[in-house]
C-alpha cells in the first residue's frame, strides 16, 4: 500500500467525483482508478461503491478513508517536524557563524577599547543563541549542553595558557576568518528557506 493510494482515497472523498479527484492529484481518472482499485485488492474489501458515477463508500471504506485520512496528517506533521529541526539548524548555525566572524575581525582591531567591543558582542551573540537553542529545541538539549561545556572548557584552556604572537597564528586567524565570511551566504540562503524553495 502507497501513499499516493491514499491520496487518492481522500481526494475522491473530498470531490465526490472521480474527474475532479484525478485533477486535484494531477493525474489521469484512469489513473485514479487504477489505483484505488489496487488499494482494494491489497486490503481484500471493496472500498468505493461504483455506478455510471461514484456513490460513495462501503462501510469497510469508510474505514479506510478514516485512517487514510490520519495516515496523511502524520505525514505531513512529520514533514513540518523535520522541516522545523532542518531549518532551526541552519538558523542556528548561521547565528553562530555571525558571531564567530565578530569575534575573528576584532584582531583587525587597533585599540583594547574595539576589540573589547568586539569580544563582547560576538560572547553575547554565542549565549543568546545558545539560549534561544535551549528554549526553542528541547530535543537539542543534551547535546547542546555538552557541546557548550566543552567549548567552554576549551575556551578557558586557550585563554589560560599564554602564547607569544606568532605569524603562524596569525595566517590561521586569517584562513579561519575567510572560511567563515564564506559561509555565511550560502548558510543564510538555507536558513531562510530560499534553497527549499528552489529545491521543492
Amino acid at each position: 500500500m502507497m501513499l499516493r493510494q491514499l491520496e487518492y482515497l481522500v481526494a475522491l472523498a473530498q470531490e465526490g467525483h472521480f474527474g475532479r479527484a484525478a485533477q486535484a492529484c494531477h493525474v489521469t481518472q484512469p489513473a485514479l482508478s487504477a489505483g484505488i482499485r489496487k488499494l482494494e485488492a491489497e486490503l481484500g474489501v471493496r472500498v468505493v461503491r461504483r455506478g455510471q458515477r461514484f456513490e460513495g463508500f462501503t462501510p469497510e471504506g469508510a474505514e479506510v478513508l478514516s485512517w487514510a485520512q490520519r495516515m496523511l496528517a502524520e505525514r505531513t506533521s512529520l514533514t513540518q517536524t523535520l522541516d522545523s529541526m532542518r531549518d532551526g539548524l541552519s538558523g542556528t548555525l548561521l547565528a553562530l557563524l555571525c558571531a564567530v566572524v565578530l569575534m575573528l575581525r576584532t584582531r583587525q582591531y587597533r585599540t583594547g577599547t574595539e576589540v573589547l567591543v568586539g569580544l563582547l558582542s560576538g560572547v553575547l551573540g554565542l549565549v543568546s543563541t545558545a539560549a534561544a537553542v535551549l528554549v526553542l529545541h528541547p530535543d537539542w538539549r543534551p547535546t547542546t549542553a555538552v557541546v557548550l561545556a566543552a567549548t567552554g572548557g576549551v575556551l578557558l584552556a586557550l585563554t589560560l595558557v599564554p602564547a607569544p604572537p606568532s605569524v603562524r597564528r596569525g595566517r590561521l586567524g586569517d584562513v579561519a576568518e575567510t572560511v567563515a565570511l564564506l559561509a555565511l551566504l550560502p548558510l543564510a540562503v538555507v536558513a531562510c528557506g530560499l534553497f527549499a524553495a528552489i529545491v521543492g
